[in-house]
């Protein structure tokens, strides 16, 4: 019993403190305020999860070319990616 309750009580997830979350490592390696390098990998990484999982249900209103800031952010430039297929979330609202 007593090996039991040692086995119970230890200590199995230490935070490592060198961690880094991906969303962050991500956004470093594009740079900090490279806002159109960001919204580009979004937008083609947003591409790439359509063309490959191919899903059936996506939640209202969810596109590719969704601005990846929002509206209380004011940008001075803006990049789209265009569609490569003829799957309804991929297609781009301005044409």
């Amino acid at each position: 019993e007593a090996q039991l309750q040692e086995a119970i009580d230890v200590r199995y997830k230490l935070p490592n403190p060198h961690y880094i979350p991906g969303a962050k490592l991500v956004i470093q390696s594009l740079g900090y305020n490279n806002h159109d390098k960001i919204e580009t990998f979004i937008q083609e990484w947003r591409t790439f999860f359509v063309q490959i999982l191919q899903p059936r249900y996506m939640p209202h209103g969810w596109r590719i070319d969704s601005p990846v800031t929002s509206d209380k952010v004011k940008r001075q430039t803006t990049t789209t990616t265009k569609p490569t297929t003829n799957h309804p979330n991929l297609t781009n609202k301005n044409n």
